[in-house]
């Protein structure tokens, strides 16, 4: 018969108690240098947050698109189709940037390719008419991407995906 080797958890148990042991000669070792702080690019990922609900007036068409943050899925940008400035949601404020530069197709009065700005922070955002796919009042965005370069030119790129959507008007 043979012998038994000893299972991962029982190894892993080991190692933890080993590590968690302290004697008067690793008190006299030299300290393991701190984790290093997260870099610019790091924290400017953890700047965003979702933004609060967003409203649309009868007749108006809106781009809500959403990321994902860890394993939290957010709203992360929000644009109405009567304005050329999209929302996000920085660091606990509703933040407005300011369109700079669009061009490419416009879908229900939102352009593909769209760069915004404020004093701190710059984004570009870009979808291809080839993600577009209609639904009931709007249109769906399956790909697009968000890059997020801040003043001190860390930036950070993450896929977003959402919907185009119009408010029916009441009559």
């Amino acid at each position: 018969m043979a012998a038994k080797k000893p299972s991962l958890v029982v190894a892993c148990m080991a190692l933890g108690f080993l590590a968690s042991c302290e004697t008067s000669a690793s008190k006299s070792a030299a300290v393991a240098p701190p984790v290093p702080p997260l870099a610019p690019g790091e924290e400017l990922l953890g700047r965003i947050e979702t933004l609060p609900p967003q409203t649309l007036a009868d007749g108006e068409c809106g781009l809500f698109l959403w990321t994902r943050v860890g394993n939290d899925r957010l709203l992360a940008v929000f644009q109405r189709s009567t304005d050329s400035a999209i929302l996000m949601q920085l660091k606990g404020k509703t933040v407005r940037l300011e369109r700079d530069q669009a061009d490419g197709r416009s879908f229900l009065g939102i352009q593909e390719h769209q760069i915004v700005k404020n004093l701190d922070v710059t984004a570009e955002l870009t979808f291809s008419g080839d993600s577009v796919e209609a639904i009931a009042q709007g249109l769906q965005v399956k790909r697009a991407s968000l890059r997020l370069t801040d003043r001190d030119g860390w930036d950070v790129a993450m896929p977003v995906a959402g919907l185009i959507a119009c408010q029916r008007t009441t009559s």
